[in-house]
């Protein structure tokens, strides 16, 4: 019992680390690799810094849930968000509610600079640390974010890449070689047999 609240003791003080550094560590359960993340380290965004410490600590938070390429991908879509933040000049996280999301989806959706399945792709990658966010005390628990924001958005997206230039000359030799052998069945001379015997 002891040790289990040492455990709990020692979470709560690496949190509160978090919010008050910007940054923390997390070592991969499966290669045991430690990462380092900072999210205090972009000057331009200092009169956010609350809103910044309660973001990284959403991360901290769900630090099991994904791997190291997925929050470093979070992290530039934070960013992202602080720009709209900036933008409407919301400088406090008692300013993040429901209508915050709904502007920000507004926003996405008017920004030139990204396609309308990227930015549907970005809000997806933040929506779960939204709603980590809104359990945080500094934040309305109404900063949940609102169910289909980008409609049809998936059927945007290519299914697949293409085919590079080896591959196109490997299918258009594949297309000659049966073409030439549909010509020479075609070509050839029919004979008619029944059961391997000559015709009657």
């Amino acid at each position: 019992m002891t040790k289990a609240i040492a455990s709990i003791s020692k979470l709560g003080a690496d949190e509160a680390r978090v919010v008050k550094e910007l940054k923390f560590k997390i070592q991969c359960r499966n290669t045991k690799i430690t990462y380092d993340y900072n999210f205090g380290d972009r000057p331009q965004f200092e009169s956010m810094k609350s809103i910044t410490a309660i973001f990284a600590w959403a991360v901290y938070k769900r630090r099991n849930s994904v791997g190291h390429v997925t929050r470093l991908s979070v992290r530039d879509y934070f960013w992202n968000f602080l720009r709209f933040l900036d933008a409407q000049n919301f400088r406090h996280p008692s300013e993040l509610n429901k209508d915050t999301l709904t502007l920000f989806v507004r926003w996405l959706k008017e920004c030139a600079s990204i396609s309308y399945s990227t930015a549907s792709s970005q809000f997806r990658g933040l929506s779960p640390y939204f709603k980590q966010m809104s359990k945080h005390p500094s934040v309305s628990p109404q900063f949940i974010p609102p169910r289909n924001a980008f409609p049809k958005a998936s059927s945007l997206q290519s299914s697949d890449t293409g085919y590079d230039q080896n591959e196109l000359k490997a299918i258009a030799q594949a297309a000659v070689s049966g073409m030439r052998d549909s010509m020479v069945k075609f070509h050839a001379e029919y004979k008619p047999r029944w059961l391997d015997k000559p015709p009657p």
